[in-house]
């Protein structure tokens, strides 16, 4: 009898033991997660302070010009949103930042009105679709997906496909020049952004 409970305190003992060490691997991952989601996050949060601060020492107004072709389009698109329009030598391509006070900013160069027209059409088609809570969306899935070795592919897949579905609505009722000056328009862009840097970190919440 005597062996036989220490048999059975030795079992429960080691069954105690075994459920510790499987509570602490389980614990261990987590703040390893944890740990991971929060620098995601912090990383994020810093590329957009960087980038904020990047546009304010050399964001300039926008030209009259492009504040009344942009009041055109807002009408066009039956935005009703106080949006502002700013230049800036920070970025080569056109983008749309801002949740609650959308500023869309362009590079410092010199457009066509039908060009600027077509661009500004662009960034507020994807405020239209909300495509800056896509993007803020996405880099919170990032964060907590930051283990996942193909989460980047997904990202840049859904960014792809997002400005695909921004072309077509751009282009729907365009006619042929104004087809082939938008895709010059974004040549001129690529161009661009391999003669400078781009101050557009990918983890910054703005759609161009």
């Amino acid at each position: 009898d005597t062996d036989g409970l220490l048999n059975n305190a030795s079992a429960e003992t080691g069954t105690e033991a075994l459920c510790l060490n499987i509570t602490t691997i389980y614990f261990t991952v987590f703040l390893i997660w944890v740990c991971g989601v929060v620098a995601s996050l912090s990383k994020a949060y810093f590329q957009q302070l960087f980038f904020k601060r990047s546009i304010t020492r050399t964001a300039v107004p926008a030209a009259a010009k492009i504040i009344n072709i942009l009041d055109e389009v807002t009408d066009e698109l039956m935005i009703w949103e106080d949006i502002r329009a700013i230049s800036s030598e920070a970025v080569a391509t056109p983008m749309i930042v801002g949740f609650f006070k959308p500023v869309i900013i362009l590079p410092v160069r010199d457009m066509t009105n039908n060009e600027l027209r077509l661009i500004l059409k662009h960034e507020l088609i994807h405020f239209k679709h909300r495509d800056l809570y896509f993007k803020a969306f996405m880099i919170f899935v990032k964060s907590v997906h930051w283990f996942n070795p193909f989460i980047g592919f997904f990202m840049r897949r859904a960014e792809q496909e997002c400005e695909i579905y921004c072309d077509e609505d751009v282009m729907r009722g365009e006619g042929t020049a104004s087809r082939k000056l938008y895709c010059q328009s974004i040549l001129n862009a690529l161009k661009t952004g391999e003669d400078k840097a781009i101050i557009y970190p990918s983890g910054n919440p703005a759609v161009s």
